[in-house]
């Protein structure tokens, strides 16, 4: 009869000069822009009374209404097709003047601290009473001197990654942010710019 045999399966040391591998990331860049009316919202400092039905966006100054602005909200639901957990590498608003503005402004930027970010309702403080991230980013724009031209916000990743760090994040949900602060940059609304000169998030991620 055959004696018995010991069979060993074992990984043979790797070269210690070898280069070491290095992982592959993949950037991916997405946009996604305010779609509706309710995806942009103005709440008054007075009385809390939210607008989502303006030509524009006061931010955060506005002598039409009550004089200023305790918050502006924006929420974005397209294209947002980033994996939970996913690296945020960068990201940022860009909003297209509507009046030119050039008094000093100054604006701090929060996330929604939330997995879906619902769309604004026109109840008083909708847009304080929502969950604001505690990390915030703060924004000094120059001079907005040219109707139509774009303005970006510093990197907001961040805030983003905040966001998608969340165990209930998924693809496809929705996302929210909110601007307060003193002085008055004055952009285009879904309601006054359409589509075309909405607000838009983009955000590059890794993959």
């Amino acid at each position: 009869a055959a004696a018995p045999q010991l069979a060993i399966t074992y990984l043979a040391e790797r070269n210690p000069t070898a280069s070491p591998v290095t992982p592959h990331f993949v950037a991916v860049t997405i946009d996604s822009r305010v779609t509706t009316s309710a995806d942009d919202a103005e709440q008054a400092a007075a009385d809390g009374t939210v607008y989502t039905d303006s030509s524009d966006l006061e931010i955060v100054d506005d002598a039409t209404y009550a004089g200023l602005q305790s918050a502006v909200g924006l929420r974005f639901r397209a294209n947002l097709s980033i994996p939970q957990g996913s690296a945020i590498s960068s990201a940022y608003i860009t909003f297209t003047t509507d009046e030119a503005d050039s008094d000093p402004t100054y604006l701090r930027i929060f996330a929604e601290n939330s997995d879906d970010a619902a769309e604004f309702s026109t109840t008083n403080f909708a847009v304080t009473d929502r969950e604001w991230t505690r990390a915030s980013v703060s924004w000094t724009p120059l001079s907005w001197d040219t109707v139509g031209n774009t303005h970006s916000t510093p990197d907001l990743s961040t805030l983003v990654q905040v966001v998608v760090d969340r165990s209930g994040w998924s693809e496809g949900n929705s996302m929210a942010f909110f601007i307060n602060g003193t002085g008055e940059r004055t952009a285009e609304s879904f309601d006054g710019g359409g589509l075309a000169a909405a607000p838009r998030l983009t955000i590059t991620y890794l993959e």
